[in-house]
């Protein structure tokens, strides 16, 4: 019961997040947001490892792993949350999340080309359950020619988001081969706030980092450490508890919390569509879960 809970909790901080990052992504562009999260969220993770005596393993660890795990912090965490924010401003949270969460149709499509996988009957159902979801969520009532731009914006970066996490995630799959979560995250979340310290001093936003106030700072640090930080722990929890397949299809009901918290919290129009689409993505993330 405790592994349940804590999946379900790893969902509960992941939708949490999304309205967070919402919130202030109107006033803090995706490369600054995305740094300022980090860095509460890195300090975290950092002190946890350095408490549990998990820290004095790096020394220890295979080069392979570290190269896949910087390819897939720069890869999954960089550009993929970077994208991902984008697609929270331009379509909310109602229909970022859904969509961006399908990243495992992705990953089994990946698999079944370069690895050559056959698909089962549930990957099959699954596959067709969110191409409807993403049909479904694409779609804008509105007749508003801004709207309607950014809204194709939003949903084509939402796609991408999904994309790239999964690339992130394969990567970060290869570097777990040689190295624990707990220390995985420890390294590449100080990485991650280093690659991007340099993206903002090099691209000139750093004069704007400084204006930005301390209620932004606040926000997006809550949000991070809740996302990356909790959030993480907790589904790591639920995994070792109840195994990567049930705590994995638990854990993917975020579409769901997002959809609810964003109707409730920020006042998002949740039409029947987009409540359809949540629920159908949903669906089909848990039967590709289930079909591993």
């Amino acid at each position: 019961m405790i592994g349940e809970i804590a999946s379900l909790s790893a969902a509960l901080c992941w939708a949490i997040s999304a309205i967070l990052y919402k919130k202030s992504l109107e006033k803090v562009d995706a490369i600054l947001a995305n740094f300022i999260r980090t860095i509460p969220a890195a300090i975290f993770v950092f002190v946890l490892v350095l408490l549990i005596g998990e820290f004095w393993k790096i020394s220890y660890l295979p080069y392979w792993s570290l190269v896949y795990l910087v390819l897939g912090t720069f890869t999954g965490l960089g550009i993929g949350d970077g994208l991902y924010f984008l697609s929270l401003k331009y379509i909310g949270v109602g229909r970022a999340v859904p969509i961006t969460s399908t990243y495992p149709l992705f990953t089994a499509v990946f698999s079944i080309i370069f690895l050559e996988e056959i698909p089962q009957l549930l990957t099959i159902m699954g596959v067709i359950i969110i191409v409807v979801a993403i049909w479904l969520l694409s779609k804008n009532n509105s007749q508003n020619s801004t709207n309607t731009k950014n809204n194709k914006k939003g949903f084509i970066l939402a796609v991408i988001t999904a994309i790239t996490w999964s690339i992130g995630i394969i990567l970060l799959d290869l570097a777990l081969e040689g190295i624990n979560y707990y220390l995985a995250n420890a390294i590449r979340l100080p990485l991650l706030v280093g690659i991007l310290a340099v993206v903002i001093l090099l691209s000139g936003r750093g004069k704007i980092l400084v204006k930005t106030s301390l209620r932004e700072w606040l926000i997006l640090g809550l949000a991070g450490v809740t996302a990356i930080g909790i959030g993480g722990i907790a589904f790591l929890a639920g995994i070792s508890l109840i195994g990567a397949t049930r705590s994995t299809a638990i854990s993917s009901v975020t579409p769901l919390f997002s959809t609810v918290f964003s109707f409730y919290i920020i006042r998002e129009k949740i039409t029947l569509r987009i409540a359809a689409g949540a629920i159908l993505a949903t669906l089909g993330i848990v039967l590709l879960t289930l079909a591993r």
